[in-house]
C-alpha cells in the first residue's frame, strides 16, 4: 500500500525543500495538511497536486521546448528513503 499521509519532514524532502520553507508553504495555505492526534500530516495526493500545478504554471511561462517535461509521479518511496 502506498503511503497516504506524509510527515512534514518527509513531504519537505519529497519536494527537495527545507522543513522551514515547507512550513511556510503550509502556513500560506498552499499545501493543505490534516491533524492526526497532535501531529500534522500532508496528504500525498495534495502534495502531488501542488507539484503538478507548479509544473503546469512554469510550463506556461517557459519556452515551448520545456513543455514536454514529464510530470512527477507519486511519492511512495519517500518513507523508504527516510528509513535508510
Amino acid at each position: 500500500m502506498n503511503q497516504v499521509l506524509l510527515r512534514m519532514n518527509e513531504a519537505a524532502n519529497a519536494i527537495a525543500v527545507s522543513r522551514s520553507h515547507f512550513e511556510r508553504l503550509v502556513a500560506r495555505g498552499e499545501i493543505p495538511t490534516v491533524r492526526v492526534g497532535r501531529s500534522r500530516r500532508v496528504p500525498a495526493d495534495e502534495l502531488q497536486r501542488w507539484v503538478r500545478e507548479r509544473v503546469a504554471e512554469q510550463a506556461q511561462q517557459a519556452p515551448s521546448s520545456w513543455t514536454q517535461l514529464p510530470l512527477p509521479g507519486d511519492f511512495s518511496d519517500v518513507s523508504e528513503a527516510e528509513n535508510r
